[in-house]
Order: C-alpha cells, then structure tokens, then sequence
C-alpha cells in the first residue's frame, strides 16, 4: 500500500549517481541491513528470523513497540513488548533518550543551510542533506553531493603492506602519548587532513590545523558530530579564529542515522566514529576525542595504521562527507571585537 502522508522520509547517505532499487542509492544500499536489500529484490521471500540468529538486526515487531514508545511513553512500549513476545531490547536510559529526542521531522533541516557552492559534484562519491532513515526508503535521490574543493589524493595507489601500531593512554612505558602522536601525525601533514570526530575542543590540536592549512597550504576537512558542533565553534571562537572564514580549511556536521515514525517524528543518532586521515597514507583510529578531558583523565587505546588498509577510511571519509551539512551562513561573518 501507500506509505502515510504524515510519514515523511529522510535523505539518503548516497555513494554515487547511480540508483539502485525502489529510491536507494548504491551507497545507501552498502549501508543498509542484510534484510534491508533483500526487501529490495521483488521476488526475494525473507525467512523469519528470532532473536537468537545473528542476522536479526531489523524487526517489525520492534518497530510497532519504538512507534508506541513515542506515542504513549514508556509503559505503551513496555506493553506492546510483551504483547509482540520481545525481550526487552532498550534499557531504561534509552528509553528516555529515545523519547526525548523525538523532534517533528525536517526540524534542523532548514533550506538555508544549504550550501550551493559546496554541493556540487563530488569526486565519485555522493551524499544528500542527511543521514539515511531506518524506516523508509529516501524519496529525494537526486541531491548533488558536497564537493571535496579542496582536493584529495588519488586513492587507486597501492599503499603497501597493512601495519598497526597500538597506543594507550596513559601510555605504555617509553611510548607517545595519544595526543602526542596525533599532533607529529598533523604536523607532517603535506597534502590533506581529514578528521571525522564526535567531540572536539582540544585547542592544541585545532591550532595545528589551523597552521597546516594556513602555512603549509594543507588541504582540512573536519567533521563534527552535530549534536556536539556548538562545543567545536565555541573553541574555534576562544582560539579567535572564524572556521566559516577560513580558505583552505572546511568543516561540516554530520548527525547519525534516523528513526522516523509515522506521526511524522524522528529520533536522530551520532556520530561515534573517530579517526584522523593523514595524506591518503595514514589513519589513526579509535576511542579517543579530541578533548582535553580525553588527554589527562580517561583511558583510551587507539590505532595508527598504514598500508593498504587506508583505502578503507578513504572511501569512509569521502561517504561520510556526502552525508554532511554545510556549517550556517551566519559563521561566514567576520568575528565581533574581543572585550
């Protein structure tokens, strides 16, 4: 049947031009469950799968019981629960956060955010105005991607061998810390950085990129978690610096995916990925924020890789990017005076 006027979709996370099934993009289908492509195939019959298989990702049943969540609360989804037969699948934390982020769909999408210079054409890779809904199929499939404009490295090169090196923090004997390592990493930088971060308000390291691409002319894309981006530009205004400003430097938002009922509300995730590319030859990845709080008190272990792996991170960053908005025009307006 027809979906319900009220349900509105969401944007999809697109690869490239080319479209694949009822709307979905070959990027967002690579994105997309097992069981969600197979829907895609007219002629597939999907098994019924419980709990216990390890293929059970995406479930009607759970679904109905997230709908009566956001209509009726928590003793409606606690009800249609056990009226479905499930286990519980949400603790009590989630429960409350589920419901209390649920926003009127298109809430911080407005038109103005686009940007129409940077959302021309892409380098192979594609994307849309945001992440990719786990409960529709995306209707608007012919947003042109945001553009790389900066450059970027070619990434059909063979990088050599897959290394890993492991860092803690606090570090191992006779080792780097953390943030040691990445700044050595930013500060070589010769061609382009990219990082893709949940929370970001380490100065130290923000300045670094600010003098690659200031001094040396290094090419910056930054990625911030949406639902900590005001945390990210209150540092960069501290650092008496304007990231709308800034010539070889672009910083972008970019949220999780999204659960849209069919009243028309939508719970949006994060951003939990976390890992700096360097140059199109190194990666370093893992829990670690680029957060003060991150370099003195918790615990973290994190990745540098080199070699073939990067490829892997290089395809990421650029999918990712495609799902990306563009920061406020308003943050093109040069700094008020320090008092």
């Amino acid at each position: 049947g027809s979906p319900n006027p009220s349900f509105i979709p969401s944007t999809p996370h697109i690869s490239n031009g080319e479209v694949i099934g009822r709307g979905a993009r070959k990027g967002e289908r690579s994105r997309m469950g097992t069981s969600q492509v197979e829907c895609l195939d007219e002629e597939n019959v999907n098994l019924r799968l419980t709990e216990a298989s390890p293929q059970f990702v995406h479930c009607e049943r759970r679904r109905l019981a997230l709908e009566a969540l956001l209509r009726g609360g928590p003793s409606a989804y606690a009800a249609r629960v056990k009226r479905e037969g499930l286990r519980p699948f949400l603790s009590s934390a989630e429960v409350d956060l589920f419901r209390r982020t649920a926003r009127p769909f298109f809430h911080s999408r407005p038109q103005d955010l686009r940007d129409p210079e940077e959302d021309r054409g892409a380098l192979g890779i594609g994307g849309g105005l945001s992440s990719s809904s786990s409960t529709y199929w995306p209707t608007r499939t012919d947003v042109g991607p945001p553009c790389l404009a900066l450059g970027w490295p070619d990434a059909g090169l063979w990088k050599g061998i897959t290394r890993a090196t492991i860092y803690t923090q606090p570090p191992a004997d006779n080792t780097q810390t953390i943030k040691e390592v990445i700044r050595r990493l930013i500060q070589k930088a010769t061609k382009v950085i990219a990082v893709v971060m949940d929370r970001f308000s380490d100065v130290d390291i923000y300045l670094d990129l600010v003098e690659a691409s200031r001094q040396r002319k290094v090419a910056v894309y930054i990625l911030i978690d949406q639902g900590h981006l005001s945390e990210f530009l209150e540092m960069t205004r501290s650092a008496g610096t304007n990231v709308g400003l800034m010539e070889n430097m672009r910083v972008r938002s970019l949220s999780g995916r999204s659960f849209c009922s069919r009243e028309g509300l939508e719970v949006e995730g994060s951003v939990r990925e976390r890992f700096l590319l360097v140059d199109g030859q190194s990666v370093i990845t893992g829990s670690y924020s680029f957060t003060w709080w991150d370099s003195r008190l918790n615990r973290h272990l994190i990745t540098l890789l080199t070699g073939q792996v990067i490829d892997h991170f290089d395809r990421e960053f650029r999918s990712l990017y495609g799902s990306s908005l563009p920061l406020p025009p308003s943050l093109s307006l040069p700094l008020p005076p320090l008092i």
